[in-house]
């Protein structure tokens, strides 16, 4: 499957539409440590886990008309349980490695029944699902109602900067008075908290959300438009 192939299939929805200049990521322009960090395919949880982690429910779910997935694992699980379940939002799910060599795309799968469904979910992925990483999303600004990072962002984030980068991309996809919902993240997280303190215009709410004590679930609510940077 093509890029354009990918990008296509969420170009079709007429109330968004993607960068005019999409920031896809390409099998020869992937950089080695970048390919080399990719591993949420690993991420993939039950929309049961959604709910749990990050203190939603199908009502806050049902509100929104866009919602961004970034790191939809092995088979963009969420997006598919959201339709299993009737909730019409346009899950947009962010799977990086659907694009990469099928070798590299699989090598940290242990189980055949995993092999097999991370195959099935390449020859035929969820309707709108886009190879991309969090420091790049190929989206227009304010794309997304509500945008979701369970056991993704900012675990498998290897370099300090691209922390940064990655939240304000989150920031700037995300519609006025949108939110996101991180999760799981270190209390002892320094490049978070820097983070925060650079953007006093954006509400940051750091939850326990019981599951466990060394970390903590970050809400973000975007209620105005995002400063430019300098």
């Amino acid at each position: 499957m093509s890029d354009a192939q990918v990008s296509k299939t969420c170009e079709a929805n007429t109330s968004w539409r993607f960068d005019s200049s999409p920031r896809h990521m390409e099998d020869s322009s992937i950089p080695k440590q970048e390919l080399d960090a990719v591993e949420c395919i690993n991420t993939g949880r039950s929309i049961k886990h959604y709910l749990e982690n990050l203190n939603l429910s199908k009502n806050d779910l049902e509100k929104c008309d866009f919602i961004l997935d970034i790191g939809s694992g092995i088979e963009q699980r969420f997006a598919r349980d959201c339709k299993e379940m009737g909730i019409k939002a346009t899950v947009v799910s962010i799977d990086p490695g659907i694009l990469f060599p099928e070798k590299n795309d699989l090598r940290y799968l242990t189980s055949k029944d995993e092999i097999t469904r991370r195959r099935t979910a390449r020859n035929k992925p969820e309707k709108e699902t886009v190879s991309a990483i969090a420091q790049h999303l190929p989206f227009k600004e304010n794309s997304f109602d509500m945008v979701l990072a369970l056991y993704s962002v900012p675990l498998y984030i290897s370099q300090e900067s691209d922390v940064s980068l990655s939240f304000t991309e989150i920031l700037r996809v995300l519609k006025n008075d949108g939110q996101a919902r991180i999760y799981p993240i270190t209390k002892e997280s320094k490049e978070i908290d820097d983070f925060i303190q650079q953007h006093k215009d954006i509400t940051f709410d750091k939850v326990d959300n019981g599951v466990n004590p060394d970390s903590y679930l970050l809400i973000i609510t975007k209620t105005k438009p995002l400063a430019p940077t300098s």
